[in-house]
């Protein structure tokens, strides 16, 4: 709800941006208060299980309040919260992504979806925009070549839903294939390319 305001304020503005602005600080501040616990965001008060969704979606967030507001703790909780997701970083590429593990029936803590690596993904853009350190940059090049090696399925073309004690998504999972995963997908691959053709980067 936060990102949508913000998204309206950037790319719509006008005469109630300020208000969205104003409303999406609002929602911060109340999530802030209830789910931070000094350097990440719990998934809800009281859960200390490390999960990825909830402090992509706060990156997110506030490096957009950020470019509305030019608050500069904002940008530098935003990084915080990147070094507090290093611990769900996997040595086989990507990040871990628990939320759903159970529900997959994972085995291991060998587990990842698309779509958390597709918001990961644009909140490593985004602070690469902010703060012009390459290192997210690279991050976001290491998230999306874990989807290419690992969650890409030559046989149909398609990315699969996720990637599960050392196997990519079987038809027979709880879940295969998402929709509109694949199309985030092409927006986060559009953002990055965007970024990339701008920076003239040769990779």
């Amino acid at each position: 709800v936060a990102l949508l305001n913000l998204q309206y304020a950037k790319h719509i503005g006008g005469e109630r941006a300020a208000e969205r602005i104003d409303f999406a600080r609002a929602v911060i501040d109340a999530i802030h208060a209830r789910a931070w616990d000094g350097g990440r965001y719990r998934v809800k008060p009281g859960d200390d299980l490390m999960e990825l969704y909830p402090n992509t979606m706060m990156m997110l967030v506030l490096c957009r309040l950020y470019e509305q507001t030019g608050d500069g703790e904002l940008l530098a909780r935003a990084q915080t919260v990147y070094d507090a997701i290093q611990v769900l970083r996997s040595p086989r590429g990507g990040y871990r992504s628990p939320y759903s593990a159970a529900e997959m029936g994972a085995q291991t803590d060998d587990y990842s979806t698309l779509s958390s690596q597709n918001y990961l993904t644009m909140a490593l853009i985004l602070l690469y925009q902010d703060t012009h350190n390459a290192r997210y940059f690279d991050e976001a090049l290491f998230v999306l070549t874990f989807i290419r090696t690992h969650l890409h399925d030559p046989a149909t073309g398609h990315l699969l839903h996720h990637f599960i004690d050392g196997r990519i998504a079987r038809p027979s999972d709880p879940e295969y294939f998402c929709t509109g995963c694949n199309l985030q997908f092409l927006y986060v691959f559009h953002m990055l390319s965007r970024v990339a053709g701008a920076d003239a980067r040769p990779d």
